[in-house]
């Protein structure tokens, strides 16, 4: 039997309908994965930045970063052009934490002992730049978890790292920070939203005591652990 043409008609704008509705959820499902995995990113490469600048006193010149931030520096500018940044707030505070390391850098070069002042810069620059990633994070409870755990491990490795370097001369760095409570609050959102690459629990389980004990026997060791856990957390909301 064959239909008339006014509900053929409306059928066909009803499947037209569904279809566009259909790519329509899943490409903004896709978005939000994939803005998220670059903010992620982001924050990973910020602390990066920081927790380099703590351990050497040669990451940057006045002429710029060394060969070893320069890659950090530019996989920066990558993971912006995957996130919608129209007014470059994500841009600028960019900007604010590379420039605030290096001036830290150039400060401890020129005094020998760097001023707290310029730590304190970089430490408010990281800072607000993870803020502005945490609010632009999607909805999704995963991600946002995962947010927390990461910011979480790399502050405390950001603190542990300063702790072992000459320049915790210039301040006592866990004078605002609990240490001891970090490290168990984050044990705790591992243990209850954990991920399915066991080599970070492998990888926690060595850092995790070294960290409290501030041990600083292989301090490079820890620092590559923790910034490839980081990545990990990363990749989870990518799988």
């Amino acid at each position: 039997m064959t239909l008339p043409n006014s509900r053929v008609q409306k059928r066909t704008r009803f499947h037209r309908f569904l279809a566009l509705l259909t790519f329509t959820f899943s490409s903004f499902s896709w978005s939000i994965t994939h803005t998220d995995v670059a903010l992620l990113g982001l924050m990973i490469d910020s602390y990066r930045i920081k927790i380099e600048t703590w351990s050497s006193i040669d990451v940057y010149s006045d002429t710029g970063p060394n060969i070893d931030v320069y890659p950090v520096e530019l996989s920066m500018q990558q993971r912006l052009f995957n996130v919608d940044d129209p007014e470059e707030v994500l841009l600028n505070a960019k900007n604010r934490v590379q420039a605030s390391a290096q001036d830290f850098a150039l400060n401890w070069q020129e005094k020998g002992i760097p001023s707290w002042e310029f730590g304190e810069r970089l430490e408010g620059s990281v800072e607000a730049l993870s803020n502005l990633i945490n609010d632009r994070m999607s909805a999704e409870t995963e991600a946002e978890i995962r947010a927390r755990q990461l910011e979480s491990l790399l502050q405390i490795t950001s603190i542990y790292v300063f702790m072992g370097n000459e320049v915790a001369m210039t301040y006592d760095i866990t004078k605002n920070s609990n240490v001891k409570e970090m490290v168990a609050e984050l044990s705790e959102s591992i243990r209850v939203t954990p991920v399915a690459d066991h080599s970070f629990a492998a990888k926690w389980r060595y850092i995790k005591p070294v960290i409290l004990k501030m041990d600083f026997r292989a301090p490079e060791l820890v620092k590559r652990h923790a910034l490839s856990m980081a990545v990990i957390l990363q990749r989870s909301l990518d799988s």
